[in-house]
């Protein structure tokens, strides 16, 4: 499947995202426990996890149906918890998104922006 302009366009704002959980992990050091007692962080991860999830969920219904290799459902859904509920997102669930999902989020959309060159 060619991706669309517009989605090619989402992908790459995922991207820039994705990269700046990065740069925010490096400048603490990874550290889980200048995580927890750093709202600095804590507040910079989740910013980062919420605009991935608004960036998805402008993706076309027909990209997401043909790339159920991401549940693109709870990506959304994390980024609606935090526009809604912030106080009560779970530090553990933060920490391991930014940790552990959102490489796989960046090598996928880097996939899909590479085939389509």
């Amino acid at each position: 499947m060619t991706v669309s302009k517009d989605d090619k366009e989402y992908l790459q704002q995922i991207l820039s995202w994705c990269a700046q959980v990065e740069e925010t992990h490096a400048q603490f050091n990874r550290s889980l426990e200048t995580f927890n007692n750093t709202s600095v962080y804590r507040n910079a991860l989740s910013m980062c996890l919420l605009q991935i999830g608004e960036e998805a969920n402008h993706l076309s219904e027909e990209f997401k149906k043909a790339h159920t290799e991401l549940p693109w459902n709870k990506i959304t859904g994390m980024s609606n918890r935090f526009a809604h509920v912030y106080g009560t997102m779970d530090t553990d669930i933060i920490w391991d998104t930014a940790t552990y999902d959102v490489p796989v989020i960046e090598r996928f959309c880097r996939k899909q922006i590479d085939s389509n060159i």
